[in-house]
């Protein structure tokens, strides 16, 4: 009895075409996910550290923002109470001016009965919110209005002309005026 041979290709010539389809497509599947695995597992590990430490950083930035907005507050809240006699002083010189030029304007022809200063803050400026009562001839009137428009730095809260009782007619004024006066 004779041995059978068997012939043994050593490689993959002794594969059938199936087979070695097969064989490729694993081969191919393996590198893919082997490959995805490891730069994926990498980089995605390298993404978390860095969201990790982004968010920490902010938390930080966070933090910081709200010590500077508490020490801002707490330097102007001092400096409100450091200087209030100056601040006095100023506002005092200031009314007295804005009092002063607001007489000088007015014309021979205008009587001033009265003026009511009063201090305050509007859009984070010191200003004089002024209330005038005025009579005399509508032209005279008129044009002491528009000095007061033209030479101070003023804006006409409210305006309002009557006409005057008794003889010689012209008008009495009420005006409410802001005034600015300086910076706060």
């Amino acid at each position: 009895m004779k041995r059978p041979q068997i012939n043994f290709q050593p490689g993959l010539r002794s594969l059938s075409l199936r087979e070695r389809v097969i064989l490729l497509c694993l081969l191919v599947l393996v590198v893919v996910f082997g490959g995805d695995f490891l730069f994926n597992r990498v980089y995605l590990e390298r993404a978390r550290e860095l969201k990790a430490a982004v968010a920490g950083a902010e938390e930080q930035i966070l933090h910081h923002q709200r010590l500077l907005s508490r020490e801002e507050l707490i330097h102007a809240q001092y400096a409100e109470l450091e200087s209030p006699m100056a601040a006095v002083e100023d506002s005092i010189l200031t009314e007295t001016e804005i009092l002063r030029e607001l007489s000088e304007l007015a014309a021979k022809m205008v009587h001033v009965k009265s003026i009511v200063p009063r201090l305050g803050h509007h859009e984070g400026k010191q200003v004089m919110f002024v209330a005038l009562d005025f009579e005399g001839p509508f032209e005279s009137v008129v044009g002491y209005v528009e000095k007061i428009l033209n030479e101070m730095p003023s804006e006409v809260g409210s305006l309002s002309l009557a006409p005057r009782s008794g003889e010689g007619g012209g008008v009495v004024c009420r005006i409410s005026i802001r005034v600015e006066c300086f910076e706060s």
